[in-house]
């Protein structure tokens, strides 16, 4: 299965950031983002997870919307 590329978005400062990556051991890169261009990107509440391909939203879910079997599937079907 190809997977797509992941880009994450990230707010908090350089403390929060490195216990962050610290606890949850990323290996994929995240851009940092002041409050005021982070917020806006949410309807409800963190996390938002979007899924694109080939330019179409895929998987849109935010806060308790948000199911990881729901985002395998649509995986699954992106290959």
């Amino acid at each position: 299965m190809r997977v797509p590329g992941i880009y994450t978005l990230l707010f908090g400062d350089e403390t929060q950031f490195k216990l962050f990556v610290e606890q949850s051991k990323i290996t994929f890169s995240y851009i940092q983002l002041p409050p005021e261009q982070f917020f806006p990107l949410l309807t409800k509440n963190p996390p938002r997870i979007v899924l694109l391909g080939k330019g179409n939203v895929l998987y849109d879910a935010e806060g308790e919307e948000f199911h990881i079997d729901s985002l395998k599937q649509k995986l699954r079907l992106y290959k």
